[in-house]
């Protein structure tokens, strides 16, 4: 199945302030409406020039909130650590597929890291590195450690992180977009 837009749709190189708000405002409806798209990347994100919005485009790996495990999907390296450790975990002890107890702010850590990647040169370089790791556990494993350093390094980035990791309604989806400014020069 395909949509079809009216508008002509633009890839992006990165993320200006206000997309990268406007990201945040995407995944604050997908929340509301219980669902984690589990793949977000840069190549899922789709620039309006008409109207000045950005879209957040296929939901092939998307699933509905529930409080089970279900098989991983989507792209690793931009995940929280919390699931790259799950997955590592899994991996060693068994075999593909692994099965995951995604969180509902999934998708939320995933664009702060994309966010990261996208503005940040240094990241950027960094996980274009790891991206040419194989076998994908090297690339699981290179990603896990970075996304500690960085945590460890980017004050913002871990104080962004605590917010989602304890986000109880709604509202703090604004602080998160508040806190964006502080993260990074746009």
């Amino acid at each position: 199945k395909f949509l079809l837009f009216k508008n002509k749709l633009q890839h992006i190189d990165s993320l200006s302030l206000n997309e990268s708000k406007q990201l945040i405002d995407i995944l604050h409806y997908l929340y509301d409406c219980n669902i984690i798209h589990r793949d977000i990347r840069r190549e899922n994100l789709m620039f309006d020039s008409n109207n000045n919005h950005l879209k957040l485009i296929d939901f092939g790996f998307a699933i509905t909130y529930q409080a089970e495990k279900t098989p991983i999907a989507g792209a690793l390296t931009l995940a929280s650590c919390e699931f790259l450790i799950s997955v590592l975990q899994y991996a060693r002890r068994f075999s593909f597929p692994i099965c995951y107890d995604y969180k509902q702010t999934f998708d939320l850590e995933c664009a702060l890291n994309l966010i990261l990647y996208m503005n940040d040169f240094y990241v950027h370089q960094k996980i274009q590195s790891i991206h040419s790791l194989s076998p994908p556990i090297k690339k699981i494993d290179a990603a896990l450690q970075f996304w500690e350093e960085i945590q460890r390094k980017y004050t913002t980035y871990s104080i962004i992180l605590h917010k989602i990791k304890t986000l109880t309604d709604s509202s703090t989806f604004d602080v998160i977009k508040e806190e964006l400014e502080n993260l990074i020069d746009f």
